[in-house]
């Protein structure tokens, strides 16, 4: 399987499956990591089997003070729990984000987080904000602004107004230059904005915008600025070429 990873590759596969779970789609290094687990496997038998014969009774003296030095060591070091795959992220949890499986909401929010965290404490953490689905969503309950005023009733649930509040008055604060918000795009797509002066918008598939946010999304910034922003398409976003990789 390693050794022909590089001409599936080149025929354009993307990552593989077993007849064990076919359902479940792996990232190409999966070969790699189970042979090397396959090792790890080995060695863990072979500890096991040292582990039963310290719990046999009968040994000799010399074997006793054996059975307390290697117990000393295994309180410290151990054979316990499920074999984890890179940064301790479960071996399954993997195969989901790397490989073409669709990511729901809740992943994508905890990328956003993640993503976060790694500016904090950088020259961009205090005027950058990456915010998850939730925003978007709210977004697209906002009426649209016609003529300068409000064309229907606000649908967001007042939950999600909180939640357009909080992130709004971020927004109105003249420090924080950078707020940028992911957008889901039926069927199983994902785009992003900034919103700034003008509002940028960012899709490797080159979509249109969705009108429904768009305007939501201007009602929002009158709300806090006073006046429409100008929308442009020319976020830096890398092309997508196949049907999951969301860039």
């Amino acid at each position: 399987m390693v050794g022909g990873f590089e001409q599936a590759w080149l025929e354009g596969n993307k990552s593989l499956c077993t007849s064990v779970n076919p359902e479940i789609t792996y990232p190409f290094w999966a070969s790699t990591y189970w042979g090397e687990m396959l090792d790890v496997s080995e060695a863990k038998a072979k500890w096991l089997r040292a582990e039963r014969w310290l719990h046999q009774t009968g040994q000799t003296a010399e074997e006793a003070d054996l059975k307390l030095q290697v117990r000393g060591i295994w309180s410290v070091v151990r054979w316990h729990g499920n074999v984890q795959g890179f940064s301790g992220l479960p071996m399954k949890g993997q195969a989901r984000l790397f490989s073409s499986d669709y990511l729901d909401s809740r992943v994508i929010d905890a990328i956003c987080m993640l993503t976060l965290l790694s500016l904090r404490g950088r020259l961009a953490g205090d005027e950058t904000l990456i915010i998850g689905t939730t925003f978007a969503e709210s977004i697209r309950l906002l009426p649209p602004i016609i003529d300068g005023v409000s064309a229907g009733p606000i649908l967001a649930s007042a939950a999600g107004q909180t939640y357009l509040e909080k992130y709004g008055s971020w927004f109105q604060d003249g420090d924080h230059e950078k707020l940028y918000t992911i957008l889901y795009r039926d069927p199983n797509h994902w785009t992003t904005t900034r919103e700034d002066k003008p509002v940028q918008y960012g899709d490797g598939l080159k979509w249109d915008r969705p009108e429904d946010f768009s305007e939501g999304l201007q009602s929002w910034i009158v709300d806090y600025h006073g006046a429409e922003f100008p929308v442009t398409d020319d976020l830096p976003c890398a092309p997508q070429t196949d049907g999951f990789n969301c860039p």
